[in-house]
């Protein structure tokens, strides 16, 4: 009886000791698969001017809303949720925000634009069927370039967004049936005052008197401006852009450049930077017939498509 005792109080001991090996593992995987299923980020609203603890897929409603056309067809609408859903956690993984306490925010100069008014049921579903898939270059997220329209050519990242990196090879310039029956903001025209152009290149570091000429210098392969030169100098097309304001000289697709006696007028084709993912394009596609993953792959080389979690 007494080495039967002995035997049973050293397995119960055993046990003790071996229990939290056993369970720990299993309530860390526990834990882990909680946390990925119910992601939160904390999300600063600029329109607020508040914090807000949002799950990453709610975000991503709000996201795709205020990128693309809450009435475009779904496919459109999914191909913009993966490259949505590809940024935000790439940004989450390699990026901060700049507003502090912050994990991203709705500053369109940080990460991507947000509108929770315009979340409808599309984009709920467009999301949902979409939930955890992403964008994958070599095993690694790609960096989800997208804009309005590419003007009827994308171009590179170097080119059009002044990517001081390697050239990512998943980004392939191609020529697009854009065109101004199939989307709003194939051509456009914008006329500055000289005052205005004048207070843009001082800030640009650039002193100048006068305006009598503004021309186009250095194009890229897609027929971009790389430059601009403006009495006798050469600018950033890209940096000019920015700084006189994007919504304004909508590209640099510039088709001409007229100098009157106190304006200057762009005329130019496509809106945005024309890297990657065309979304005026994206939705003719769609229409006719595309899924999201052909739509990605059209403008994305040699990428593989796949949930995150995988």
């Amino acid at each position: 009886m007494k080495k039967h005792h002995t035997t049973f109080g050293f397995n119960r001991i055993l046990t003790l000791l071996l229990l939290p090996i056993i369970i720990l593992p299993i309530f860390l995987f526990a834990s882990c698969q909680k946390k990925t299923r119910t992601m939160n980020i904390n999300l600063f609203d600029t329109k607020s001017q508040m914090f807000q603890q949002i799950n990453l897929e709610k975000y991503l409603e709000g996201v795709v809303a205020g990128e693309i056309s809450n009435n475009a067809p779904i496919e459109a609408l999914k191909a913009q949720a993966v490259l949505a859903r590809t940024f935000t956690l790439k940004f989450l993984r390699d990026d901060s925000s700049m507003y502090e306490g912050a994990d991203i925010s709705t500053d369109i100069n940080e990460a991507q634009a947000y509108n929770e008014d315009y979340i409808n049921d599309n984009i709920r579903r467009a999301v949902k069927e979409t939930k955890d898939i992403v964008v994958y270059y070599d095993n690694d997220y790609i960096n989800a370039w997208f804009h309005s329209n590419s003007g009827g050519h994308t171009t590179t990242a170097t080119d059009g967004l002044g990517y001081s990196l390697e050239e990512p090879k998943y980004i392939k310039p191609i020529k697009t049936n854009e065109n101004t029956n199939n989307s709003k903001n194939f051509k456009w025209y914008y006329s500055f005052t000289k005052s205005e152009i004048l207070t843009t290149l001082r800030d640009l570091g650039i002193s100048i008197s006068s305006l009598s000429t503004f021309k186009i210098g250095e194009k890229d392969s897609s027929g971009r401006a790389k430059t601009f030169i403006v009495g006798g100098k050469e600018i950033s097309a890209n940096k000019f852009r920015l700084s006189i304001g994007s919504t304004k000289l909508k590209s640099t697709l510039i088709d001409s450049i007229s100098v009157d006696e106190n304006t200057i007028t762009f005329s130019g084709r496509g809106y945005g930077h024309g890297v990657g993912l065309s979304q005026e394009y994206a939705i003719t596609l769609a229409n006719e017939g595309k899924t999201y993953k052909e739509i990605i792959f059209y403008f994305f080389n040699d990428v593989k498509i796949k949930s995150y979690k995988q």
